[in-house]
């Protein structure tokens, strides 16, 4: 049911944005949609310097091939020393293994995930091609250039977002999860989850929230697939070697 209204509303609103455009997009016009909704998204999490430094997000206008890179990798130097320090806390016996600390740590796990998806999905969504660089096709963001690594290195790239994303929902299942009580344990469950593999010797069982989180990483990943594939694909396209 719940499922159901999330997509019920969702579609009543895309309907309507969708016939509110002025002019027809020659692509579709739900492509002009998404772009707004990213574009929003993006503005939300580069209008102010913290937000941006604890999300690791960079404006369009900003975006270089070298940022891009170095951004990807201080996520996944930021999410392994989350990992380290949370796992030496389960480990320390007079440390709870419920703590206000470990609820902040995932909900700023899960805020970083919203946060590369809205990466991924920047060059994707109503873009037109310029070069070596992709510039969003729309009046409010005319100016802005988001510019893409080569192929091989945005291959590289996604490994990397791999290994985050493995790590960072190692730790929620973790803390939500009962039978889970190593940092390999949790790790394991979390690639066969992704891979959805589904062994069943490890399983979110009747906790509501398991299943959410269960749900919301399966949905992560495909987007990650979904957008690295598209933008390596693109670049080879277009011959940025």
């Amino acid at each position: 049911m719940t499922i159901g209204l999330i997509c019920f509303f969702l579609a009543l609103f895309m309907i309507i944005a969708i016939n509110r455009e002025a002019d027809d997009n020659p692509n579709g016009a739900s492509i002009s949609v998404f772009q707004k909704l990213i574009s929003r998204l993006d503005f939300l999490l580069t209008r102010n310097r913290f937000v941006s430094f604890i999300s690791f997000s960079i404006s369009s206008s900003k975006s270089t091939p070298k940022k891009i890179e170095s951004i990807v990798w201080s996520r996944l130097c930021t999410v392994s020393f989350f990992a380290i320090t949370y796992d030496l806390m389960m480990r320390c016996d007079r440390y709870p293994k419920s703590t206000l600390v470990i609820t902040v740590l995932c909900i700023y796990l899960f805020f970083l995930q919203i946060s590369m998806i809205n990466t991924l999905l920047k060059p994707l969504f109503g873009v037109k091609r310029i070069g070596k660089g992709l510039t969003l096709d729309q009046k409010l963001s005319a100016s802005k250039t988001v510019n893409i690594p080569a192929p091989k290195r945005s291959l590289l790239l996604a490994l990397v977002n791999l290994f985050e994303i493995i790590l960072s929902w190692g730790m929620i299942y973790r803390s939500i999860i009962p039978n889970i009580s190593s940092a390999e344990t949790a790790n394991y469950f979390s690639i066969v989850t992704i891979t959805t593999l589904g062994y069943g010797d490890i399983n979110g069982g009747n906790n509501l929230l398991a299943q959410v989180a269960i749900s919301f990483n399966l949905l992560i990943f495909v987007i990650f697939s979904v957008c690295h594939i598209t933008t390596i694909l693109g670049s080879i396209t277009n011959k940025e070697l």
